[in-house]
């Protein structure tokens, strides 16, 4: 077992902690359950447990650097799942190397 020695942003490729990967499966069961076609903007908060805001969610998507898995229905913003949990894993950051000694990563 090796300990991170930086902060970095973690993509799915990114190894990340048992406990972390366990909540990001719950997250991604919960919002197929109560959201089968997609999560609405004004709905994510709520949805990803405050991880992503609806306002950032426009001002990104307005810039370009949103949730690309996205589509409009009516006047609404519907977010695809897969798109939101990218969005939920890029926000994720492991603690620096002096708080790391309750963080174990496996090689």
């Amino acid at each position: 077992m090796k300990p991170i020695t930086k902060q970095s942003s973690n993509t799915e490729d990114n190894n990340l902690p048992d406990e972390i990967e366990d909540s990001l499966k719950k997250l991604e069961t919960k919002l197929k359950a109560e959201f089968p076609f997609g999560v609405p903007r004004n709905k994510i908060a709520e949805a990803t447990g405050y991880i992503l805001h609806p306002r950032t969610c426009a001002n990104e998507d307005s810039l370009g650097t949103g949730i690309p898995e996205r589509c409009l229905l009516g006047r609404n913003t519907v977010y695809m799942i897969p798109g939101v949990m990218k969005k939920v894993r890029s926000k994720i950051t492991l603690p620096l190397k002096r708080r790391m000694s309750q963080w174990q990563l496996s090689s």
